[in-house]
């Protein structure tokens, strides 16, 4: 927010680096954990199937008394159904850069801040080529999705105005509600609310390619809010300075 100076532009990084360190891990367990639940959880049919032929076995369960068949089901299937799912969440969390890189780099700055450290010039150079090229790989990821999709709004006009509509307005006024029970005022509540009528991030449609978590919709918001987000981030900055 360089309108508003660089006070403006530290808030933005605080905000930022906050949802990196507690939003985003929060974000992934639980894309883990769906994921996991998917693949552990039996399918429909199969589970007829199962249940269809455990009753048809003979010496099965099915001829002992329901209470103590029922106990042991129960207690079985809890363990053998929460412990491979645990297990697996904790194992792919454990393999995910994403959940511990954010904490990995406030711990090192820190550290640096602290003791005055300098970082090795390869790493850092590394690290900058890295953060220099993400964006543009995602971009680049989003336009070949597209390229194969029949069409360039993949989840149809409705679900486009929808995702415009969240965005640039249910963002905003839900951002109003929070920072005036919170006491904000004057250019903080105006960075506040250009903040949150920010365009969708591409962060967004990759995480839902991942995740396979609709990224047709998340690809025609991401492109569709960057091209509309000039003239309404403009509109907002004019109509904050009047009105705020």
């Amino acid at each position: 927010m360089p309108v508003y100076g660089k006070w403006a532009r530290d808030v933005i990084v605080q905000l930022s680096v906050l949802q990196a360190v507690v939003w985003l891990p929060l974000m992934l367990v639980v894309f883990e954990a769906r994921q996991a639940w998917l693949e552990v959880t039996p399918e429909p049919a199969d589970q007829g199937a199962r249940e269809e032929g455990d009753q048809e076995a003979p010496g099965s369960d099915v001829h002992r008394p329901a209470a103590s068949r029922d106990g042991r089901k129960t207690a079985a299937t809890g363990c053998a159904f929460w412990a491979p799912l645990l297990r697996a969440v904790g194992v792919k969390l454990a393999r995910n850069p994403n959940v511990y890189a954010s904490l990995l780099g406030v711990a090192w700055s820190s550290v640096a801040n602290r003791w005055h450290l300098k970082m090795p010039s390869i790493i850092d150079g590394s690290i900058a080529i890295m953060s220099k090229t993400c964006i543009g790989m995602g971009m680049f990821s989003m336009g070949m999705f597209i390229g194969l999709q029949d069409k360039f709004i993949v989840c149809g006009l409705g679900l486009t105005v929808l995702s415009l509509g969240l965005r640039f307005i249910v963002a905003p006024a839900a951002t109003v509600a929070g920072a005036l029970i919170l006491g904000l005022r004057g250019d903080l509540l105006r960075v506040t609310i250009l903040q949150a009528a920010l365009p969708q991030s591409v962060a967004t449609f990759v995480f839902s390619r991942e995740y396979d978590l609709h990224a047709g919709v998340l690809s025609t918001a991401v492109i569709v809010s960057t091209l509309a987000s000039l003239p309404v981030l403009t509109a907002y900055y004019l109509v904050l300075g009047l009105v705020i």
